[in-house]
């Protein structure tokens, strides 16, 4: 019975204080704008595919925002050469364009023979079949694949044997900075048998650069190396990137050791081919078979435009890392303020009834954290022990209940001297049953209001931290992206001005509706 009515006592004091509440237009507008920002926290997976720390070169680096073709429409930008890098559909497939060459023997092949999904050559010698090489699509759980076969049925001793796929694509935009192929390579290769994987494009001018074998890299092919390898692979990762060009390379190709790769070859407008070649060379002297198979080709095109807010110096995706930036301002915001009011209660209510000793020891450990100076001293700290983001907060809370303390202390030490704490001492209640039951219900309002003012000062000091670059390495808050932003300039401000912005906004909703429950649970001010 007195349970339900205690419980009806506070649904009663929870609607009162919502009717208060409803009518200051600033607290309103501060939990609307909470409400917002906790809504951004929940859904950015929903918002973003991407790891703000981890996926690094989504693009190409400090690349604009994507709205800034209204501007330069003819500004390059990002585009995938194959929409469907997994091969999922075997339309896919038919994107491709294939060719096949025997070098330098007396062994021919027959025109390409397309039976659905699949395109077979038969090699014939002396008007007889000695073997069949086919490049074939083959569906699997997780998207598809293309595998290049060559069935022997007799002895093909010294024969280089050569199958060539070209993706076509036209680029109209200005010469983007970057280009990268990205592709997983499985090989069946007998003993005696070897081979040789190039990538290359081919300009609209019909000029051909071969920017990446398995054998020799890319020095060495510009330098015009020969080699083939008998080295079976499992699902090999291969990642040809314009940006790896090495200067050596870049002299030879282009004559300039300097000049940007991707730019030089997407120089005009037009119809490119990427493509690769699958070269084989047979020394075996008993027939067999030689299977290839390719699985998650990637071919792209990072233009100096990508996404809502461009990329930073590693090509993360800026809007993402705004975005998760609210994750991490609310949880060390939220948590630090926790734990500080939580411990500010604790010492002040204890300190303020019990008095004496324990007061005084109580006292003196406050005062002595309340002369420290906040933010150099969380460096210091910061500097010597690297902290975690959960070492930060909980230094944040250690440091900022003092004053909590002291002000619960004020109101305790008024009032023990009521009536009602007199009352329950004669009818010989416990220390605790008084800090409980008498106590705590009547410093709740004060410490609800310094929880939510708190907040945004635990937001500002985590930003401070991460903007001198002294805390978690591996957390992208708003304080990291300004610290990283700032190293470019304010030419960047698309970069700089988002997290400046939401620090305000979401510091500023927590000081309204801290503001507004001060006024509705202070009845002097309310008076006013």
């Amino acid at each position: 019975m007195i349970r339900r009515w205690r419980q009806a006592r506070i649904g009663k004091r929870f609607r009162d204080t919502w009717k208060l509440y409803r009518r200051n237009k600033l607290g309103m507008t501060g939990l609307a704008i909470l409400s917002f920002f906790m809504i951004l926290a929940a859904i950015a997976p929903l918002l973003t595919p991407y790891d703000p720390y981890k996926d690094q070169g989504i693009s190409s680096a400090l690349a604009r925002p994507s709205w800034f073709t209204i501007f330069n429409p003819h500004v390059s930008r990002d585009a995938f050469l194959l929409e469907d890098p997994k091969l999922a559909r075997s339309d896919s497939f038919k994107l491709f364009r294939y060719s096949a060459e025997i070098v330098g023997t007396d062994i021919s092949l027959t025109s390409p023979n397309h039976v659905d999904d699949r395109v077979e050559w038969s090699l014939r010698k002396q008007g007889k079949e000695v073997g069949m090489l086919s490049i074939a699509y083959a569906s699997k759980t997780e998207g598809g694949s293309i595998n290049i076969s060559l069935d022997r049925k007799s002895v093909l001793t010294n024969e280089t044997i050569q199958t060539t796929l070209l993706r076509p694509f036209n680029y109209t935009f200005a010469p983007p900075p970057k280009f990268r192929v990205n592709f997983q390579l499985t090989t069946e290769i007998p003993p005696e048998t070897r081979y040789r994987l190039s990538v290359f494009i081919v300009t609209p001018e019909g000029k051909n650069y071969r920017l990446w074998d398995n054998v020799n890299k890319y020095d060495s092919i510009v330098l015009g190396g020969a080699g083939f390898s008998a080295k079976n692979l499992t699902a090999q990762q291969f990642s040809i990137d314009s940006y790896s060009v090495t200067p050596a390379a870049k002299t030879i190709i282009f004559g300039d050791s300097t000049v940007n790769a991707a730019r030089k070859i997407f120089a005009t407008e037009g119809s490119y081919k990427v493509g690769m070649t699958f070269a084989i060379r047979d020394t075996a002297e008993t027939a067999g078979s030689v299977r290839f198979s390719v699985t998650s080709v990637q071919a792209k095109i990072d233009g100096d435009v990508s996404g809502y807010l461009g990329t930073d110096e590693l090509g993360r995706d800026i809007f993402t890392q705004l975005i998760y930036g609210t994750r991490w301002a609310l949880y060390v915001g939220v948590l630090a303020a926790i734990i500080g009011v939580v411990l500010g209660v604790a010492v002040g209510s204890i300190s303020g009834y019990i008095g004496g000793i324990v007061d005084e020891v109580l006292m003196r450990i406050t005062d002595f954290l309340l002369v420290l100076p906040f933010l150099p001293f969380l460096i210091v700290i910061a500097i010597l022990i690297h902290p975690s983001v959960n070492v930060i907060t909980w230094i944040i809370a250690l440091l900022g209940w003092p004053f909590i303390a002291r002000l619960i202390r004020s109101v305790v030490l008024s009032l023990r001297s009521r009536s009602f704490v007199e009352a329950a001492k004669a009818s010989g209640a416990s220390t605790r049953y008084i800090l409980i039951r008498h106590m705590l219900p009547n410093v709740s309002p004060i410490a609800f209001t310094q929880l939510v003012l708190f907040i945004p000062s635990a937001i500002i000091t985590l930003t401070a931290i991460t903007f001198l670059g002294l805390g978690d390495a591996t957390v992208v808050d708003w304080g990291y992206m300004t610290s990283e932003a700032f190293r470019y300039g304010f030419r960047n401000w698309w970069w700089i001005l988002p997290p400046g912005l939401l620090i305000a906004l979401l510091s500023a909703s927590f000081l309204f509706v801290g503001y507004a429950m001060d006024e509705i649970l202070n009845p002097r001010l309310r008076k006013r």
